[in-house]
């Protein structure tokens, strides 16, 4: 008797100790602590089993569970903090698929106020509560040596009743999650089914990436539109300039900030340009995601993953801007200031194919400052200047993403701002000020690039689009008479420019666009040929000009639909997304020539 309640005071220990890991994650997820309990208790007895089958692997691999708890309290709450600071500043979660750019974000890290406050605190209080638990677990433990088979033999049948369990709720015909955890709100996807169940969903999306549109098959894939030529001759390609702007938003598109001065003037004052709107994939924050529905041209409602660039082989899947370019005869360039490493840019680039990559600040030449803002979107708008002026006869296409906007919003004196809100928004008043102040520069630097672009006597055409809002945007009042829909699509807009040295003859339906639209209506205004795939999009922006990566739709008319089988415009997306699924399989049914520009 004394031994079966020496055992049963082990394992309420063990439980102890993992309930407190999850405590952990789960709340740096979520902004208040009511939260963390409002979890259905089925699914919060799924997520201990998740973080029980963690501990118990470590006990099996370490040969000892004293230790394997140590060790995972740890790990555990360096998560959770790394975690709620890469929420607060990224946008989403440290979720499994994100481990890959650990490093880079230990070195965008260093652009952030890593500060102590209330949630820090209780993690580490937390933490404090489980080495407790460790140091009484190790007591009882005491003197009966590291290794012991029965007690091994015990660890793998309860680490394999644990994995067993997690997968009949996850997985099985009995599961008991009958839908996908993570949605377009990574946030009510943690509080409905809990961290861990969030976690491991988006571990499986990274093995298995992409989703398959009901009853595909290459046969089912459409064969209209056709490509089209182009409008001009091949000896009259403009060069072509693409720029994503890290976090470049019109915020009053959402709520109503009042400013004491324009400070996107610049932006919308240059000539022969044309302006719209953009819908990004995901809601402040996501640079991943918007980068890959402007160079792929691809939804990324067909991605299970928030992260492309990690795990799509672009040597393999090539149907994407430098292809296209490549077809044409273009010499193409990728730059960014930012880690190499990530989101995996370093390779993706490169199997991309692009001729000429520039990649992190020592491959830069300009290192000026804003206060303790580096990166200037000027500094890297003269390093594009510079290799243009360098480059060869052959047409040019070079893509851009800044970063000048990419860190918090609290980097500089209040003496620097040069927007003010007339709005009083509490704590982030000072927040707001710095963001419009940044993007007032944002705006006047690329009015500059217009300005030099005139000089050159080479056509080119300048495409300028924002990667997503500001992360703070969710905790803004929405100031416009929106619905909810209206106002989550509000939240992941941004605004685009397409502008030219050269008289353009640009599309009539400019205004709303998904990311995936803007290289196909650069191609469609420059007069350069157009391939099926472009040619499809260009087709169905006439109906419905926003796709959204959350199974979302706008039509012209502003009314906003969901995909599904009763909806009138389901045939028509399907068609769309069986192309898309073809060129992303890339295998024997790959139809390549429907990715490709008509030549000759």
């Amino acid at each position: 008797m004394k031994k079966l309640m020496h055992y049963l005071l082990r394992c309420f220990l063990f439980i102890l100790i993992t309930a407190a890991e999850y405590l952990q994650l789960q709340y740096s997820s979520v902004p208040y602590i009511r939260e963390v309990f409002r979890t259905d208790v089925r699914y919060l007895a799924v997520n201990l089993l998740i973080i029980a089958s963690v501990n118990l692997l470590l006990a099996v691999i370490l040969q000892s569970m004293t230790i394997s708890v140590a060790v995972s309290s740890v790990l555990f709450t360096l998560w959770a903090v790394a975690n709620y600071f890469v929420i607060e500043y990224h946008g989403s979660p440290l979720f499994p698929s994100e481990f890959v750019n650990a490093g880079a974000a230990v070195d965008v890290s260093s652009g952030y106020s890593l500060h102590m406050n209330r949630t820090i605190l209780y993690l580490l209080l937390v933490f404090a509560a489980e080495v407790i638990l460790v140091v009484l677990l190790h007591l009882l433990f005491r003197g009966t040596g590291i290794f012991h088979l029965s007690r091994l033999l015990v660890r793998l049948l309860l680490l394999c009743a644990c994995v067993l369990g997690c997968w009949l709720c996850l997985y099985s015909p009995y599961k008991i999650k009958k839908k996908t955890a993570i949605t377009f709100s990574w946030s009510d996807g943690i509080k409905g089914f809990g961290f861990g169940i969030c976690a491991v969903e988006d571990a499986e999306m990274a093995l298995f990436p992409y989703k398959m549109p009901e009853g595909y098959s290459v046969q089912a894939v459409p064969e209209e539109p056709e490509a089209k030529a182009g409008r001009i001759p091949a000896d009259q390609y403009p060069d072509v300039i693409l720029i994503l702007n890290e976090t470049f938003c019109d915020l009053d598109i959402y709520t109503d900030l009042q400013p004491d001065k324009d400070y996107l003037a610049d932006f919308y004052g240059i000539d022969n340009a044309v302006y719209g709107h953009a819908i990004t994939p995901r809601e402040g924050g996501g640079t991943n995601n918007s980068e890959y529905e402007l160079l792929t041209a691809n939804s990324l409602y067909l991605i299970r993953n928030s992260a492309p660039f990690n795990f799509v082989d672009f040597s393999k899947a090539d149907n994407h801007a430098v292809t296209y370019f490549h077809q044409l005869g273009y010499d193409t360039y990728a730059m960014h200031y930012g880690v190499p490493g990530t989101y995996s840019r370093n390779k993706a680039y490169k199997d991309m194919g692009f001729d000429h990559i520039t990649l992190g600040k020592d491959s830069f030449s300009y290192h000026g400052k804003n206060g303790n803002r580096s990166c200037l979107d000027s500094d890297n708008y003269h390093d594009l200047t510079d290799q243009y002026e360098a480059g060869g006869d052959a047409p040019r296409f070079m893509y851009l993403l800044t970063l000048q906007n990419h860190v918090g919003w609290e980097q500089n004196e209040d003496s620097l701002d040069t927007v003010h809100t007339g709005v009083d928004f509490g704590d982030l008043t000072d927040d707001i000020n710095e963001y419009m102040s940044t993007i007032e520069l944002s705006a006047h630097a690329f009015r500059k690039l217009t300005e030099y672009f005139e000089t050159v006597d080479r056509p080119v055409i300048v495409c300028m689009v924002g990667d997503h809002a500001p992360s703070f945007i969710k905790d803004l009042p929405c100031g416009q008479d929106y619905t909810e829909e209206e106002a989550a699509m509000a939240r992941r807009t941004v605004p685009y420019v397409i502008w030219s040295n050269r008289k353009l003859s640009y599309p009539e339906n400019t205004g709303y666009a998904s990311m995936t639209d803007l290289l196909p209506l650069i191609a469609e205004s420059a007069g350069l040929p157009e391939s099926a795939y472009y040619r499809m999009i260009l087709t169905l922006r006439d109906t419905l000009p926003v796709r959204t990566s959350y199974g979302r739709y706008r039509t012209t008319e502003g009314e906003i639909g969901i995909f599904k089988k009763s909806s009138p415009y389901y045939d028509l997306l399907q068609k769309y997304y069986y192309l898309e699924y073809n060129g992303l399989r890339a295998g024997n049914d790959y139809l390549r020539d429907a990715f490709l520009p008509p030549v000759g």
